[in-house]
């Protein structure tokens, strides 16, 4: 068994060449680099047994070299995923399995109650993935070492896709704050965004019908009070944030494929919430809560300029104002916030 430790980006250009030309001459680390041809078959019951437990179970190919895989349920701030992995070795095989051998994997894998025997005579693939990966294995110190991968390809499920072109970040050996330092020089460099969705996640979104963009607005939390936060133990502040930081999110990549005065609403209501929390968070001192602190500055200062051009007016906003929203809630400064308060959460759990 392995324990995930992956931070995933999306981006809308040829990664390689940032990477490349202006990250990894600047990073104090050994480079190892790779190139391969994945592809992924995704299966589940026609019940959707594995999904409905948090699970997720393929058999990737590289050179006639197939591997099976089960993810199962673990933890997650954003995009910011922490969860056990299980992989057997398949060997050097002519072709692909038609399915996984579900009694390879250890029996921890399944969750009390969960009939993998049944299950195997159920299995189907839904879905599949094929993409070129770059690989970047960042060796800071022997203690120390990331990889980095630039994903382009796409996501199949029936007669739908959906364009793979993704960064991800994985802890091999060291602290998680390494990967959010090779996160941020990233976005100083390239346009990125936080990916909140699994490969196997978008797979089963194109299964369900959907697509990039979500259809509609997601459901609005309660509105908080000063008094409220005021007195909040610090669990439950960290709650609060981190439920307020995937709405956010939602709101933005909602906002970029279809901006409207309700989203644009909804998105300043947010932040004013979550500003509000943060803040509370920031009095309670922290090694952090420093950068946390003036990466919200930053990102404020931005914001409140497209605020006074009058884009929160339903009357006077034009297209020219939604497309500076968009400028800002996409740039780098809403990243590195973004990165700021992710960083601060899975620090915050670990004391």
């Amino acid at each position: 068994m392995e324990y995930e430790i992956e931070l995933k980006l999306t981006t809308t250009v040829q990664a390689g060449e940032f990477i490349e030309n202006s990250l990894l001459p600047k990073l104090a680390a050994k480079v190892e680099q790779q190139e391969l041809e994945l592809s992924n078959s995704y299966f589940d019951t026609s019940e959707r047994d594995f999904r409905l437990n948090g699970m997720g179970l393929r058999i990737r190919g590289c050179q006639h070299e197939y591997e099976q895989t089960i993810k199962t349920a673990g933890k997650g701030v954003a995009g910011l995923q922490q969860r056990p992995e299980y992989n057997v070795d398949l060997g050097k095989l002519p072709k692909a399995p038609e399915t996984p051998d579900l009694s390879l994997f250890p029996a921890e894998v399944w969750p009390v109650g969960f009939d993998h025997q049944g299950a195997q005579t159920q299995l189907q693939c839904l879905f599949v993935t094929q993409f070129k990966r770059s690989v970047y294995l960042l060796n800071f110190n022997p203690q120390s070492q990331i990889e980095l991968v630039w994903d382009r390809g796409e996501v199949r499920a029936n007669d739908k896709c959906d364009e793979i072109n993704e960064i991800e970040l994985e802890l091999k050996a060291g602290n998680i704050s390494e990967i959010f330092n090779v996160a941020r020089q990233l976005a100083t460099i390239m346009p990125l965004k936080i990916g909140l969705l699994s490969k196997a996640a978008r797979g089963y979104r194109l299964l369900n019908g959907g697509g990039q963009a979500d259809k509609t607005l997601p459901e609005p939390l309660n509105l908080l009070t000063e008094e409220q936060v005021k007195h909040s133990s610090r669990a439950q502040l960290h709650s609060l944030v981190a439920k307020r930081l995937s709405r956010w999110q939602k709101l933005l990549n909602y906002f970029e494929m279809q901006p409207s005065q309700a989203c644009w609403h909804e998105i300043n209501t947010v932040w004013q919430q979550l500003s509000l929390v943060l803040a509370q968070c920031c009095k309670q001192g922290s090694d952090n809560s420093q950068s946390l602190h003036c990466a919200m500055q930053d990102f404020q200062h931005q914001w409140q300029g497209v605020v006074l051009s009058g884009a929160g007016n339903s009357q006077t906003a034009t297209p020219s104002h939604w497309h500076a929203a968009v400028e800002v809630l996409t740039g780098s400064s809403a990243l590195l916030m973004q990165l700021a308060i992710m960083q601060y959460l899975v620090e915050q759990q670990a004391v």
